[in-house]
């Protein structure tokens, strides 16, 4: 699902001091169960987990595949990259089972972002080609848009300023 109002919700946690990484509205998520677990974000990791198993159980491949995807944020942002890593991966097989394509395309473009910070520029690439190519054939502009930002920043740090224009 998309947060309608995330960009009132980035300014105002914005002006509360949060600092944000990216401009996606997935990770304004981040930031509100921070703000709301009172900055305990193992414990709300803890509940993604639990979240996470409960609509396994239930079934419910898609739901399962974004709180993955949420999951995977937050882990990210308590520095377990290997973890969020693991959580982005597992998070496309779910939605790839439930056929949930558009939100692939955002996982694929939220999984580059963190291969760009480990320096894994090849394999961060071939997932923003991903998410680029699905979020076009399903008319995703905002995760197009979001996955091209990507492509330029990963064309700088590979030098090719000519690329991220």
């Amino acid at each position: 699902g998309i947060i309608e109002n995330y960009l009132e919700l980035r300014r105002t946690l914005a002006k509360e001091g949060h600092q944000f990484k990216s401009t996606t509205d997935t990770e304004v998520i981040v930031h509100l169960v921070e703000k709301f677990y009172e900055g305990n974000l193992e414990e709300a990791e803890g509940f993604y987990g639990k979240a996470l198993k409960l609509r396994i159980a239930s079934g419910q491949t898609q739901m399962a595949g974004i709180v993955c995807n949420n999951r995977a944020l937050i882990l990210r942002e308590l520095a377990n990259i290997r973890e969020a890593e693991a959580e982005y991966r597992k998070s496309i097989a779910l939605l790839l089972e439930a056929g949930s394509r558009a939100e692939e395309a955002f996982v694929y473009n939220n999984l580059a972002e963190i291969l760009i910070d480990q320096g894994r520029f090849i394999t961060a690439g071939e997932y923003i080609e991903r998410a680029e190519l699905t979020a076009s054939r399903y008319r995703d502009v905002g995760t197009e848009s979001e996955a091209a930002r990507n492509a330029g920043l990963l064309a700088i740090y590979r030098g090719r300023f000519g690329e991220a224009v």
